[in-house]
């Protein structure tokens, strides 16, 4: 670190200490001071570490990099960037999930306390999903309980007449498999638990890999994710517009005062 009264205490104090003193480092202007320290103060650790451990395997490999801060920088950016539109895509998929069960209990609402008990329990709603009449109740399964009873009764509900489930909402050949679906919403499950607990962010191939999957099982329901990723490209919110918009709505959230 510079010596100079335009560094934000803030740094001083994060300048010994990994992986912020990398980054401090490289700072050469009042207004690069001032950016990690907008960003140091709203952004997880965890999103620092991702951006360095790349950069740090690129350096590895021998790759020059011109301008340090510049690049971490964009790395960072486009990683949240990937991380939001991940996070709309994988909406989309729980949403379209959701329309289809609640059609499926529609069908089958005199069985309701069968499918009930073939839900996973959790401590967090455990209470909601016995208390809720109807259908309501389907509003308050977390991801991993709308999917696992998905699984679940993907040829019918257990003790009942009714023999078909979701099986019968995938009507191509290489989607009947249940594993496959087991398989694929585990990988689904694994990112949104990532963005949930801050833990990473995510590049291109992530994207690509969530679009592909949630393309796959939403492509029988008549959900065209391809459409809903382009509009949402083109339309992005207004604090995706850019590093200072993003950080200034992280605040608002966090009811951070941006200043030094």
């Amino acid at each position: 670190m510079r010596p100079g009264s335009q560094i934000p205490p803030l740094l001083k104090v994060l300048n010994s200490e990994y992986p912020y003193s990398v980054w401090i480092d490289f700072c050469l202007t009042p207004e690069e001071y001032f950016l990690l320290h907008q960003m140091f103060l709203v952004l997880p650790k965890t999103w620092i570490e991702w951006c360095e451990k790349i950069v740090t395997n690129k350096i590895k490999r021998g790759i020059k990099i011109k301008n340090p801060l510049a690049y971490r920088h964009n790395l960072l950016w486009n990683g949240i960037v990937n991380l939001e539109e991940i996070k709309f895509i994988i909406d989309i998929l729980e949403n379209s999930f959701r329309k289809i069960f609640v059609e499926y209990l529609d069908d089958n609402l005199k069985y309701i306390d069968y499918l009930r008990q073939l839900i996973p329990k959790s401590e967090k709603n455990n209470q909601k999903l016995f208390n809720e009449h109807g259908w309501d109740f389907v509003m308050c399964l977390s991801f991993y309980q709308l999917t696992e009873t998905m699984i679940r009764t993907w040829f019918g509900i257990k003790n009942t007449p009714v023999k078909y489930g979701f099986f019968d909402y995938f009507q191509e050949k290489n989607l009947k498999d249940k594993n496959l679906f087991k398989k694929d919403m585990k990988y689904i499950r694994k990112r949104r638990n990532e963005i949930a607990h801050t833990k990473m962010l995510f590049g291109k191939d992530v994207v690509m890999k969530v679009i592909l999957l949630a393309n796959k099982w939403l492509t029988p329901l008549n959900v065209d994710v391809i459409h809903y990723v382009n509009r949402y490209r083109t339309y992005r919110p207004d604090y995706l517009r850019d590093f200072d918009a993003y950080l200034r709505h992280l605040s608002s959230r966090k009811q951070i005062v941006i200043k030094y």
